[in-house]
C-alpha cells in the first residue's frame, strides 16, 4: 500500500505532550459549565473514551470515588480503573456541590433547556478540540488516511492514548 500521495510526517509528534495536556484542561475550566473541566479530566486521568465519559453516572464510581467500573460502550467490556487520589479529591468535591443537580448523568449541559436526563454529545468534545487545535496552530495533521480523512495530534481519541502512555512510563 503505497502512501506517496499521503505521507506521514517522521518529525511530526503524533502523540500529546504534557504542555498540551494541562493546556486542555486549562481552556475546559474556562467554559461556563463547573462540569465540563471534570469531564475532560476524567477522560485524560481514567482513559475513556468521548462517548463512555459523556454517559458516566454516578453509580458508576465505587468505594467513595476510589474507583470506576463501567462497561465500554464501543467494545462491551466492563472496565475496573482505579482513580487517582487527586482527581478523587474533586470528584467527591463535585459531588457535595452539585448531588442534588444530578439526576441521571455526571457530566451534563447546564442550560435552561437541557433535561437533567441528557448528558454531553461526543460533538461537544469533538468542537471543543477542533477549536482548541485552532486557537494555538495545532490544526495540520499529521497524517491523511486512505478515505481523506485527516489525523490530528490533539483530539479525544488521542487524549486517551494520552493516559496510557503515562500509565506505561509511571510503572517503568
Amino acid at each position: 500500500m503505497s502512501t506517496t500521495n499521503r505521507p506521514m510526517q517522521t518529525n511530526y509528534i503524533k502523540s500529546m505532550v504534557d504542555k498540551e495536556n494541562e493546556i486542555i484542561l486549562q481552556e475546559a475550566r474556562r467554559k461556563k459549565n463547573p462540569n465540563f473541566p471534570l469531564l475532560i479530566r476524567c477522560m485524560a486521568e481514567l482513559g475513556m473514551r468521548q462517548g463512555d465519559a459523556c454517559k458516566l453516572k454516578i453509580n458508576n464510581f465505587q468505594d467513595n470515588f476510589s474507583t470506576l467500573i463501567y462497561e465500554q460502550e464501543k467494545t462491551g467490556y466492563v472496565r475496573e480503573i482505579p482513580v487517582h487520589e487527586s482527581l478523587r479529591r474533586e470528584l467527591r468535591l463535585f459531588y457535595i456541590f452539585y448531588s442534588h443537580k444530578l439526576e441521571k448523568f455526571m457530566f451534563r449541559p447546564v442550560t435552561q433547556s437541557c433535561s437533567p436526563n441528557h448528558h454531553y454529545k461526543t460533538s461537544t468534545i469533538r468542537i471543543f478540540f477542533k477549536e482548541l487545535r485552532r486557537k494555538y496552530g495545532l490544526d495540520n495533521p499529521y497524517y491523511t488516511r486512505k478515505n481523506g480523512t485527516p489525523l490530528y495530534r490533539l483530539t479525544p481519541h488521542t487524549l486517551k492514548h494520552y493516559f496510557t502512555m503515562k500509565a506505561h512510563n509511571a510503572c517503568g
